[in-house]
């Protein structure tokens, strides 16, 4: 399992050796990366700073489990979003971002009018941290500019589906691990997967948690008719007692 401080580290280093090597990026001068930034009484995980040596961007970081069930790694998450925000509102900071490790989620700190969860955002999924290091600086640059301009709502919202889908997999994926269904393994079988192996349970996974995903969107739009259904947020709908607590509400119901 991957340590808070380890994922949030690496990304300091690699941020770090960019800069090093070039501190100028579209006309924009960026300075220093300063990991443990001290706010009050508290430390900010990663600051970057502007060319004066002011907060630019303010990064907090989320160690993500083995499991991938705690909504606090989730980088969409309310909880997590507002203790970036807070960081970065009480340092003045006009960026701040969420992290865990793979996906990384940027946003703009003062939106006039705009609830803090609306704020406009780009989404980054991770898999070399060396190459996202540099495109990161190299974006944040473009933004400042305005060459460069805010994720669409409709890929804001993927984004966050995606994310969603994470977790799902991987709750998906250890509970059929723990509970060596038969039916699981002749499913795989007959798909040529090999029974009882890592890979055909994460694919299994994979496919039950899409199918789950669109069972949660359904039952969002069933909300937004004004049917009679109980009022859940999404992430709460990720977790399986509450989950089948309200479907079955849902279904014990004509709509």
């Amino acid at each position: 399992m991957a340590r808070e401080a380890t994922i949030h580290f690496e990304l300091y280093r690699q941020l770090s050796n960019v800069l090093d090597k070039n501190s100028e990026y579209d006309g924009v001068v960026f300075g220093r990366v300063v990991p443990e930034y001290p706010v009050g009484l508290k430390r900010a995980d990663i600051v970057v700073m502007d060319g004066q040596d002011r907060p630019l961007l303010v990064i907090e970081a989320k160690r993500e489990g083995t499991e991938g069930l705690d909504r606090n790694i989730d980088p969409y998450s309310k909880k997590v979003i507002q203790q970036a925000f807070s960081y970065a509102g009480a340092t003045g900071a006009e960026f701040f971002a969420t992290y865990n490790g793979s996906h990384f989620v940027l946003f703009r700190t003062f939106e006039k009018g705009v609830p803090l969860l609306n704020r406009k955002s780009r989404g980054y999924f991770i898999k070399d941290i060396k190459v996202f290091a540099q495109e990161l600086i190299q974006q944040l640059a473009g933004i400042i500019r305005g060459n460069i301009g805010w994720e669409p709502d409709p890929r804001a919202f993927v984004n966050r589906l995606r994310v969603l889908h994470q977790r799902l997999s991987a709750e998906m994926m250890t509970s059929i691990k723990a509970a060596g269904n038969l039916l699981v393994d002749d499913w795989l079988s007959r798909q040529g997967w090999d029974v009882g192996q890592e890979d055909g349970y994460r694919r299994f996974g994979k496919q039950a948690a899409y199918l789950l995903l669109t069972k949660l969107l359904f039952y969002k739009i069933l909300e937004d008719t004004g049917k009679a259904v109980p009022k859940i947020g999404m992430y709460e709908l990720a977790v399986p007692e509450k989950r089948r607590k309200f479907f079955k509400k849902v279904l014990g119901r004509r709509l």
